[in-house]
């Protein structure tokens, strides 16, 4: 523990930033967006359909963009492109807050989703895995607070302003876009002060590894074109994909399972309370744990919990079900996103991070924008609650299965035979 508050009290400006960044990406989270579900259908006559199919067009618009724009990261000065995506994500924010018609609500959702859920989610982990070498997962760890930050505080905030009448939902993004120029963009601008002399570090240390120095998981610096071509990288993408896939659907679909389970909406808040809590703290006590015993080692594990909540949900109608779904996602995504950040760059090396997470990023992205589609084609077609969380379980279970063939065979790549996947 000594060592730890050591690390975070030594690193703490840029941890700080990680935080920050990941905070920011809220205004172009699902849970946000959607706070404003009734207003958008009222304001611009939009059916249940119509909405939830515009929220997915932005979305997989921006899984498009984000392979290219995520792997500027690598290239463009991290003060100059955290500026740029902080000014981006405040131009669409005031977008919302103006639009006069449905299409301009479309160009915003693909602003608030590219430069806020995936561009600041990239950066701040990226920025993570990639200067912190030797307690990386440790400071995925931290940074990721940022996101919790968002999920427990953001909803209750805005709610009780929409509910209380003290701003209009106009007014609510044009404070969004506010916050961002005044006080995000100056406060990131500080914490980065001095990142020229990391970024140098950086850089001796990646052509120390290229010439030989570094270890056998790590020494190869792997392009975007290679991993396209590594078999093992699809067989841990699956599993990178079950949280977003799986919570960005059942988060959309909320209301309507609640409904139909018979939990009533001040149960849901307090699940979302205890969710964030679970967040948190599985993501600082995992962090050091991933660091100590490697990612590659845990990947086939940080799904289980996920898949014992979503059975928990298929196969009971009490209410202590939803709890266990929540607080097995929020272990999930905690530990979740320190395993599978770290292993990107344990694996695939750090010199083209950039580009490697901004192409899983986008794939994510493009998941999470096909979830709520299809979960609502099923419960449309008439399908239980139940019976769609039996799929899900099967579908975290495949993952699972995946994973660990894909874990098994990096190890036998780090002892320095083929990496194929078993048939």
């Amino acid at each position: 523990m000594s060592g730890y508050l050591s690390f975070v009290r030594e690193q703490r400006r840029f941890l700080a930033f990680g935080v920050v960044v990941a905070l920011s990406s809220s205004f172009g989270q699902t849970f946000f967006v959607s706070l404003f579900a009734d207003e958008f259908k009222a304001t611009f006559a939009l059916s249940n359909k119509g909405y939830g199919g515009l929220y997915s067009l932005a979305t997989l618009c921006s899984a498009a963009c984000l392979t290219w724009a995520g792997r500027k990261l690598d290239t463009v000065d991290l003060r100059w492109f955290s500026a740029g995506i902080a000014v981006a994500l405040a131009i669409a924010c005031f977008g919302v807050a103006l639009a006069p018609h449905v299409v301009v609500l479309g160009v915003c959702f693909l602003g608030l989703r590219l430069f806020g859920q995936g561009l600041m989610s990239h950066t701040a982990m990226t920025s993570m895995a990639r200067y912190f070498e030797a307690r990386r997962a440790t400071a995925m760890s931290v940074a990721a607070m940022g996101f919790a930050l968002g999920e427990g505080l953001l909803p209750k905030l805005v709610l009780a302003l929409l509910v209380g009448q003290w701003l209009s939902w106009r007014e609510l993004w044009a404070v969004n876009g506010v916050a961002l120029l005044a006080l995000q963009l100056p406060l990131v601008a500080w914490l980065l002060r001095g990142h020229v002399d990391r970024h140098t570090a950086f850089e001796a240390r990646t052509q120390a590894q290229a010439a030989g120095s570094g270890q056998a998981l790590t020494r190869r610096q792997w392009t975007r074109g290679e991993v396209l071509r590594d078999p093992c990288f699809y067989g841990i993408l699956p599993a990178a994909l079950c949280n977003g896939f799986v919570l960005t659907g059942v988060f959309f679909h909320q209301i309507f399972v609640i409904d139909a389970k018979g939990w009533s909406k001040v149960y849901l808040g307090t699940c979302f309370v205890v969710f964030a809590v679970v967040r948190v703290a599985t993501s600082l006590v995992t962090g050091p744990w991933v660091d100590r015993l490697g990612s590659v080692r845990l990947l086939p594990t940080f799904l289980l919990p996920l898949w014992v909540g979503i059975a928990a949900v298929g196969a009971s109608e009490h209410p202590l079900a939803l709890m266990a779904l929540f607080v097995g996602s929020g272990v999930s995504i905690g530990y979740g996103a320190n395993v599978v950040g770290a292993m990107w760059a344990d694996v695939y090396g750090v010199q083209h991070l950039g580009a490697i997470r901004s192409l899983a990023t986008a794939v994510a992205v493009f998941a999470t924008s096909l979830s709520p589609f299809l979960m609502g084609a099923l419960f449309d077609w008439g399908l239980s609650v139940s019976w769609v969380f039996w799929a899900l379980a099967g579908y975290v279970g495949f993952a699972i299965l995946l994973v660990t063939l894909a874990a098994l065979a990096l190890h036998r790549r780090s002892q320095g035979a083929p990496a194929t996947l078993p048939e």
